[in-house]
């Protein structure tokens, strides 16, 4: 296979469980670019999530992150667009992780290819004014900031954030503008 191991767009909430990828182009279940269409619990531990474009959360729904959850982004100006609610609630043992698919430190080397990560090799994670309610405990963030001011960025909105680590980001960590 010289693609994704699994790929499905956003309106597919399939169960994996105790799956072994190897030797695909990419290790992954790859996620196409779009707007989830409900609240969606992503909680498949055991296989690295890749987005391969923008993934907005609509105002009204949730996403909900699973601890030890391993996400990778493609492009540099990919984003996770937060209108609605994101809970990326991780633990000191299981954080939740948030990458470029070039960081095989997280979920090891999904593109078999060894390459080496760098700052901005993503976009990062978007809060917009309507966002409500949305939670980072336990999460690392690595490598975002790509085309942007912050690879988190709040804009207008109350976010709690607990135990973050931000790292290797090509702008600033963390903004919050009103």
């Amino acid at each position: 296979n010289a693609w994704s191991a699994i790929s499905i767009d956003l309106n597919s909430d399939p169960t994996i469980s105790g799956v072994t990828l190897t030797n695909n182009g990419a290790n992954v279940l790859r996620f196409d670019e779009g707007v989830l269409p409900w609240d969606t619990v992503w909680d498949d531990t055991d296989i690295v999530h890749l987005l391969t474009g923008d993934v907005t959360i609509p105002a009204g729904n949730t996403l909900t992150l699973s601890p030890g959850l391993v996400i990778k982004a493609v492009y540099s100006a990919m984003d996770l667009i937060i209108d609605g609610t994101l809970l990326a609630e991780g633990t000191l043992t299981a954080p939740i992780v948030f990458t470029g698919e070039k960081d095989d430190s997280a979920g090891g080397d999904t593109n078999d290819n060894a390459a080496l990560p760098y700052a901005g090799v993503w976009g990062g994670l978007r809060f917009t004014e309507t966002s409500t309610d949305s939670s980072l405990e336990y999460v690392e963030l690595r490598y975002g900031g790509w085309d942007t001011d912050a690879a988190i960025v709040a804009d207008g909105c109350q976010l709690a954030v607990h135990q973050a680590k931000v790292t290797q980001t090509a702008t600033n960590g963390v903004l919050a503008r009103n």
